[in-house]
């Protein structure tokens, strides 16, 4: 009978080592986030003839987009912002942490400026919050 307390011990370690080993946690750095979320921002790459365009639809959330490989670094860009709903539009100075500018308008066209950085990426954020259905909007950043 003393024979069968040590091994029921160890079974019992063994068991709950399994346990925990199955119970790991996800590591942050694997989760997808949704493109246009501040994890994982859309990305604008068209940069041509001075100008980039976009044209798409926002629910009642924010759109983060990042316009990379301008080749006017640290320079300001006016975005403009049109759109048929009440969304609201931001510039950031960096990834999406320093506020550089605002508009707050509903139902009319925006505009704010932005500073792209020293690598040529510029970061902006449309806040569709507000509005109670999807709104159609067209985005222009341009020097």
């Amino acid at each position: 009978m003393r024979n069968i307390f040590p091994i029921i011990t160890l079974l019992s370690i063994t068991l709950l080592l399994m346990i925990s080993a199955s119970c790991t946690t996800q590591d942050p750095a694997d989760q997808e986030f949704a493109v246009g979320s501040l994890e994982n921002p859309l990305i604008l790459d068209d940069y041509s003839d001075s100008e980039i365009t976009y044209v798409g639809t926002i629910g009642n959330e924010k759109l983060y987009i990042k316009v990379i490989n301008i080749p006017y670094f640290n320079n300001n860009h006016l975005v403009e912002l049109t759109a048929d709903g009440d969304v609201d539009l931001y510039t950031y100075s960096d990834a999406f942490v320093t506020q550089q500018e605002s508009s707050t308008s509903s139902g009319a066209a925006e505009s704010c400026t932005g500073t792209t950085t020293a690598t040529g990426e510029l970061y902006i954020m449309i806040d569709g919050t507000k509005t109670t259905s999807e709104t159609t909007f067209v985005l222009t950043a341009g020097t």
